[in-house]
């Protein structure tokens, strides 16, 4: 600082701090809110699994492992196209890797379309 500059008052000092606190809060906040709708939305999915899995083992038996469930957005991207044929979009496959099974679930119709069996995971469905 040179002899000709004077300090800041001490007011104007305390507004600048003021300011960055009250910025770092508000980020804070918006980071807070944006990953608890993250996990919400997590929670809501897992919730839907558990819903769907339920229901479908009340009318099938099913393998005693958690499947993992995926969504058909395009059965035109499905490998296999024998499963890409009974398929169709929206429907959830559940997959069992340890069982080797595979269960398709059409929400549409509430109804278990196909249940099919691999041989290796190489032969799993994979979109």
């Amino acid at each position: 600082m040179t002899n000709d500059e004077k300090p800041l008052p001490r007011k104007f000092q305390l507004s600048k701090i003021s300011l960055f606190l009250g910025v770092c809060c508000i980020v804070a906040i918006g980071a807070g809110a944006y990953y608890f709708s993250k996990y919400q939305a997590a929670e809501s999915a897992k919730n839907e699994n558990a819903q769907l899995i339920e229901k479908i083992n009340q009318v099938v038996q099913l393998p005693d492992e958690t499947p993992m469930a995926v969504s058909v957005a395009d059965k035109d991207k499905l490998s296999n196209k024998q499963l890409a044929s009974k398929v169709e979009n929206g429907d959830v496959m559940l997959i069992f890797a340890k069982a080797k099974r595979l269960i398709v679930y059409r929400p549409t119709a509430e109804k278990v379309v196909d249940m099919l069996s691999f041989g290796s995971e190489t032969d799993m469905p994979k979109q």
